[in-house]
């Protein structure tokens, strides 16, 4: 009988062991909060099966149901694709157009930023590269008018850069307590805005890089914000609001709260100071909207749905009744507003999750990445490019500001 227990308390003893190292590879496996169910779906891994299943994947995306029935326009020709040189090591989080239409700033979670002669291949197209941060960079934002660069990081530091110049030219520090997620300049750049997962939007004095103004609100986790005009900014978050701060006289006071989404909005863009348009986070086709809101009247005027994970980046093209969409669905979609539906559909290029887009009209800079102007500018649809950060590199799409978009090349980060 003592045999027959001792036998019995072992394997009590080695299934209790086993049970709680299978809950310990369990927990490891399910990442963080909101984005375990769609790294389990759309994995971001380079093995030869992997990449057949998200193509396959994103070839029955494309198909999803949409708000009419035109069938959008793929285009994925001259697909030149760059592994020798790569541009960051790790995922591309941010991207921006600078002074002209294929001049391009990147930053990374390698914590490096750097600027882009996207017309060049290999090595030779990074005209600059700075890695002064200590951790992930996560945003960018550009003014066209003073050509500064400014970058906010994982490591709680906002840095200015200039071209030309070795290092940083003004770093702000001691501004936030938690990840800094949002970031941009005000049509004049004289104030520079950001908003953290702290509950707070700062507004900063940019030649001097004092803090002028802090407001903190409850549940108020900052996604994502942009300058609505020279005293307005509108800013998502992850209460699921979309709010309006009254930056008159360097004070920050809530002129409008928006609410309806069923995620919350993770990106956004301004455009002719009235509209602003948002990219939802999503799970199977759910969320995952994208929307057009009217400043005027503070509601959503139209809604369209057609990605299948999480919406991560919206520009406007040229005008409202133009939107470009990239999702974690590795698709790249543009939208008629007006037809309120989906006209090219694209697979992306980089086998991955994308991460973010910036667009720019040919002979035009600036992709909205402070402008109250928003998007790649005012006016009519003309063609540009388009440029689409992912988890493993960014591609570059010829757009014909109509329907058809063409694949240019892609540079990867292996």
């Amino acid at each position: 009988m003592g045999t027959l227990a001792n036998t019995y308390k072992n394997y009590r003893y080695w299934t209790l062991m086993g049970l709680c190292s299978s809950a310990k590879q369990t927990n490891n496996s399910m990442g963080s909060t909101f984005t375990s169910m769609e790294d389990d779906t759309s994995s971001t891994s380079n093995s030869g099966a992997n990449k057949s299943g998200a193509t396959s994947r994103a070839a029955r995306y494309s198909g999803s149901p949409a708000t009419t029935t035109t069938t959008p326009t793929t285009t994925t020709t001259n697909t030149t694709t760059n592994n020798n040189n790569p541009v960051h090591t790790e995922p591309i989080n941010d991207v921006i157009v600078g002074a002209l239409s294929t001049e391009l700033f990147t930053c990374s979670d390698d914590t490096t930023v750097c600027l882009l002669d996207t017309t060049k291949s290999g090595a030779e197209h990074v005209v600059q590269q700075w890695k002064e941060h200590k951790r992930p960079v996560s945003r960018l934002t550009y003014g066209g008018n003073t050509d500064a660069l400014w970058s906010c990081s994982r490591d709680l530091t906002m840095k200015m850069w200039r071209r030309d110049q070795s290092g940083s030219v003004q770093t702000i520090e001691d501004g936030h307590s938690l990840n800094i997620t949002a970031l941009a300049l005000n049509p004049s750049e004289s104030l520079l805005c950001s908003g953290s997962r702290d509950t707070t939007v700062c507004l900063w004095d940019v030649t001097t890089g004092a803090l002028v103004r802090r407001k903190k609100t409850s549940r108020n986790l900052v996604t994502c914000l942009k300058w609505l005009s020279e005293s307005t900014v509108v800013q998502g978050s992850e209460d699921l609001k979309l709010r309006v701060w009254d930056c008159r006289d360097h004070v920050i006071e809530a002129a409008a709260t928006m609410t309806g989404y069923v995620y919350f909005p993770l990106c956004m863009d301004v455009i002719e100071e009235h509209y602003v348009c948002t990219g939802s986070k999503g799970f199977d086709g759910v969320g995952c909207e994208v929307r057009l809101w009217d400043m005027r009247k503070n509601q959503c005027v139209k809604e369209m749905s057609g990605h299948r994970q999480s919406v991560v980046g919206c520009q406007f093209y040229g005008s409202k009744d133009t939107i470009v969409t990239v999702s974690k669905d590795q698709m790249l979609k543009i939208w008629s507003v007006e037809c309120h539906t989906c006209v090219a559909d694209v697979l992306g290029q980089t086998s991955s999750q994308f991460t973010c887009v910036a667009a720019a009209r040919v002979g035009m800079g600036g992709s909205g990445g402070g402008s109250g102007g928003g998007g790649a500018g005012s006016g009519g649809a003309s063609s540009g490019w388009l440029y689409c950060g992912a988890a493993s590199g960014y591609s570059k799409y010829k757009y014909d500001g109509g329907v058809k978009v063409e694949h240019v090349k892609t540079h990867s980060n292996e």
